[in-house]
């Protein structure tokens, strides 16, 4: 049942990575609380979110500050999923909402957890049309960046970014700040 979940969900990567331990990272990461039926049959508690990695034709990727945020990190656009919403269809609301970008959504790259609880899918995205930047008022900077030159990030950020250059095969030759 959790496969084919995860297959509509964003195809074949996924429910592989379940077969990899996905769903023992959701239960470290959300929680789990016991429901009925089998003994042993649990249903995770836990917020989704959706975000998207951009690139631009240099290959550079674009990451956001967010104004409510305390700290200067950045990371890839992106939000929660909401209800009624499938995870492609919040990442592709959010590019729009938090960037102004039209894109089209394509495979997961990675899967990773917040200080939130969450678990959230980085999506592989392209710009449709103008690749015009308008921030919202959720965004205080946006900005293209080598993966060889990356700011400075959460070091969950970090290994989400680096899951999502490995299953694009881009090389990174200097450690990310």
């Amino acid at each position: 049942m959790r496969s084919g979940i995860l297959i509509g969900m964003g195809g074949l990567w996924l429910a592989r990575a379940v077969e990899r331990g996905l769903g023992r990272l959701q239960r470290q990461a959300c929680g789990q609380r016991r429901v009925g039926g089998p003994p042993g049959l649990f249903a995770p508690r836990c917020p989704i979110g959706a975000a998207v990695l951009i690139r631009d034709d240099a290959g550079r990727i674009l990451l956001v500050q967010q104004t409510y945020r305390t700290s200067s990190i950045w990371l890839p656009p992106g939000g929660w999923v909401d209800k009624g919403e499938t995870p492609q269809q919040a990442a592709r609301r959010e590019a729009r909402e938090e960037v102004g970008l039209q894109v089209t959504i394509g495979p997961p790259l990675a899967i990773g957890g917040g200080g939130y609880g969450e678990l959230t899918v980085l999506f592989a995205a392209d710009i449709v049309g103008e690749p015009t930047l308008t921030l919202s008022d959720e965004i205080e900077r946006a900005d293209y960046f080598s993966p060889d030159a990356l700011p400075p990030l959460a070091d969950q950020t970090r290994r989400w970014l680096s899951e999502a250059f490995a299953a694009l095969g881009i090389t990174v030759h200097a450690a990310p700040a």
